[in-house]
């Protein structure tokens, strides 16, 4: 009787081709995941700044009184303040609201590049919740930017 064997495994060969396959396919995927993280992490410090930029909306409705966002450019940060330019304290941390992106882990590397609210660095809402002025801050992150603008009079703010 004539026994016949089957082969049920691969051989070296098709394992290092198999092996070698994925890695052509890991070195291509790279450097567009690499693209996706870096328009993520931006994406995630705009929305950061627009939440921030309505709850001070919301502030000074809530309270009948001014309240602005102040940019430091220079020092890749903002702050929430009330009319007499005392920072008000988060509502979760209690902690002065203050934004700094090279402090914070998530943010580290974004650049505040500009912020301009009528020839000002400082947006102002008033007890209405309406921007004194409309303007745009300049997010940017590996060479790639988001603009926010608010909107005078509605205070609509948005990513352009």
């Amino acid at each position: 009787m004539t026994s016949t064997t089957t082969a049920d495994g691969l051989t070296l060969v098709e394992t290092l081709l198999v092996v070698l396959l994925l890695g052509l396919a890991a070195t291509l995927a790279v450097p567009a995941l690499e693209g996706v993280l870096v328009e993520r992490r931006l994406d995630d410090a705009a929305g950061w700044l627009v939440a921030d930029l309505r709850y001070a909306q919301s502030l000074a409705i809530k309270t009948q009184q001014p309240h602005q966002v102040v940019f430091d450019a220079a020092g890749d940060s903002y702050s929430l303040t009330d009319q007499s330019g005392t920072v008000v304290l988060h509502p979760l941390t209690r902690q002065a609201y203050v934004v700094d992106f090279d402090a914070q882990r998530q943010f580290q590397g974004i650049d505040l590049q500009a912020a301009a609210f009528g020839g000002s660095s400082t947006l102002v809402f008033d007890a209405l919740g309406a921007p004194q002025s409309g303007g745009t801050v300049i997010l940017s992150y590996a060479g790639r930017q988001r603009v926010i603008a608010v909107r005078y009079p509605t205070g609509s703010i948005g990513v352009q």
